[in-house]
């Protein structure tokens, strides 16, 4: 059987975790540029002329504090969130291991008993089922797929 597994390296985690931080970093300057730009323009009239650039700076310090705010808040959030994608991705793991393919699988072509060779899940949650697709022979594919222990049969031509 294949040996895709769930569970990656912890680096892939953090990594992964940093990019969504970054990445919500850089959204919230976009909108803070945007409100900042507008202000400078002038389009906001209720901020008098004489303290636009005295408002500007302000906001410039309020949006500094959020998102080292943000970036603090992230950073304590940060192994929590990785353990509990990690544990999420074991628990997959640990489903397909010990997954058993069904018994009685026959070829639809010759009826002889086959093996599985590739199983993998599929859906989300808890809701994750099992596929397992066996082929027979090298020139001909005789393709089988058991869902909830429910099968359905499928004969391809490779």
């Amino acid at each position: 059987m294949n040996k895709y597994t769930h569970l990656k390296l912890k680096q892939e985690y953090v990594d992964f975790y940093d990019r969504l931080t970054v990445n919500f970093c850089r959204k919230k300057e976009k909108e803070f540029e945007k409100i900042k730009r507008e202000i400078g323009e002038n389009k906001n009239k209720r901020i008098p002329e004489e303290k636009r650039k005295e408002y500007l700076e302000f906001l410039d310090k309020f949006f500094n504090l959020a998102i080292y705010c943000v970036i603090g808040e992230q950073y304590e959030e940060k192994e929590k969130e990785i353990k509990k994608w990690m544990e999420r991705d074991q628990k997959k793991d640990e489903k397909f291991e010990k997954a058993e393919p069904p018994l009685g699988i026959r070829c639809l072509v010759c009826g002889s008993e086959i093996e599985p060779n590739f199983k993998d899940l599929f859906g989300r949650g808890k809701e994750s089922y099992l596929c397992m697709i066996v082929q027979k022979g090298a020139t001909e594919g005789h393709f089988l797929l058991a869902e909830k222990n429910i099968c359905q049969n499928i004969l391809m031509k490779m």
